[in-house]
């Protein structure tokens, strides 16, 4: 496969992008000299992408689509296709990400999320304003919870998290500022009202007062049928799901089954993230077996995309979005199948653990020890894990007591991930 230049290749990485009319010159002065090299062009975005066989590269995108892969040109390379289960995610440079301040924020069941002002809902659905995306008509099925401007600046990011997940809760719950609960079966959300029925009959209660609903059976759910479909996020910190995409040049275009179908300005699109395709998340598999021992009366669950303190990861002052939080001693087990090839992951201890944390770590792949890593200890690099799994049964992940038995041993597995075995042709150069 072609090396792509990477964030590594200093003399590479520290030009500055081109501007549009450098673009131009180039793309004519190309055309001429090889007419066989398609150009991108003069307003291809800057993006890095990430593939499955764990390059990142950095080049300029043509087009992408879920059904027609990926265009892109990396460095000086000639033009290159990747088909899209090859894709892990597209990060477009010099597109920040900022949350906004004020509006609702809905959580999807199927692990997204969009910011926007609560308008007329109906009994079907709710209606939601997004500034980049406009107005969004969301049925209530599809709906996880919808917290209120009121209730962002009230519920921490953990303390929703936590409601989000019970998958047996048998009715839907609103939160008030007063500290009353609400059970029983959401009928409307708007801008000024909610309405629920409960044992009791209907009730109905002023929005002002409302931190967040939390809808029964609509916890996203982990274990899905192996599907292709795409996360787009949006600059405001929006995640749209989504199972049709075309983007192309300044327009994006997409579609979630069964409710929405957008499109808006690729200056509105910070990245995309593909599922189901060979990259996949271990957070989003169920383990087989789980264990945590402690010194003291403490028991720590294990956290998806979270460290233990279910907080966002962090090591050595990097952000992880994905991955699992561990604390000493732990063991999880997954069961596999023989359906992968590769076990991805970077390891290291959270940034909120002190100077007393020094954990070991092991990954055991059918009973045999296939990576270790002693002494793991706060402020140090993560350390990269890249391991052959092919035809593997059972892949377990074992976190132990280092030098201060379980004194702030809080392990990240970050970007943990599975590989699948490749399709046929991956990547090739365009005619």
């Amino acid at each position: 496969m072609k090396t792509w230049w990477t964030r590594q290749d200093p003399k590479r990485w520290g030009r500055r992008p081109l501007g549009r009319e450098q673009r131009i010159g180039l793309g004519v002065v190309l055309g001429a000299l090889a007419g066989l090299v398609v150009v991108p062009p003069a307003a291809a975005l800057e993006v890095t992408v990430r593939t499955a066989d764990g390059e990142e590269g950095f080049g300029r995108l043509v087009s992408f689509s879920l059904a027609d892969g990926l265009e892109w040109q990396p460095g000086d390379s000639n033009m290159v296709r990747v088909s899209s289960d090859e894709v892990v995610s597209i990060t477009v440079y010099d597109h920040p990400v900022g949350v906004p301040t004020d509006g609702a924020l809905v959580h999807l069941t199927d692990g997204g999320r969009v910011f926007g002002e609560l308008g007329d809902g109906d009994e079907e659905g709710l209606a939601l304003t997004n500034p980049l995306l406009g107005r969004l008509r969301i049925p209530l099925e599809r709906v996880a919870a919808v917290i209120t401007e009121r209730g962002r600046g009230k519920l921490s990011a953990s303390t929703v998290r936590a409601a989000l997940r019970p998958p047996d809760r048998e009715a839907d719950e609103l939160w008030f500022a007063n500290g009353d609960r609400l059970s029983g079966s959401l009928l409307l959300i708007t801008g000024q009202k909610v309405m629920v029925e409960t044992e009791l009959g209907g009730s109905e209660a002023s929005a002002e007062f409302l931190l967040g609903v939390f809808l029964a059976g609509a916890s996203p759910s982990a274990d899905q049928e192996p599907r292709l479909r795409a996360i787009l996020r949006l600059v405001d910190a929006s995640e749209l799901p989504a199972q049709e995409v075309r983007w192309y040049g300044p327009d994006v275009q997409a579609a979630a089954e069964g409710w929405i179908r957008t499109s808006f300005a690729s200056r509105h699109l910070a990245g995309v993230e593909v599922l189901g395709g060979r990259w996949r998340w271990l957070g989003d598999l169920t383990p087989s077996e789980y264990t945590q021992t402690s010194l003291t009366a403490m028991k720590w669950p294990y956290r998806v995309d979270a460290n233990v303190l279910d907080e966002p990861m962090r090591i050595n002052g990097r952000t992880y979005t994905r991955g699992i939080g561990l604390h000493s001693a732990a063991r999880l087990a997954y069961y596999l199948g023989g359906e992968y090839e590769a076990f991805s992951a970077q390891v290291g201890i959270d940034d909120s653990a002190g100077p007393f944390a020094d954990a070991d770590f092991e990954v055991r792949v059918d009973e045999r020890t296939a990576f270790r890593a002693k002494g793991l200890g706060r402020g140090a690099p993560a350390v990269p894990v890249r391991l052959d799994i092919a035809g593997a049964q059972r892949l377990e992940i074992a976190v132990d007591f280092g030098r201060n038995a379980d004194i702030q041993d809080r392990v990240n597995l970050a970007d943990a991930a599975l590989i699948r075995k490749p399709a046929p042709t991956a990547a090739s150069p365009l005619p």
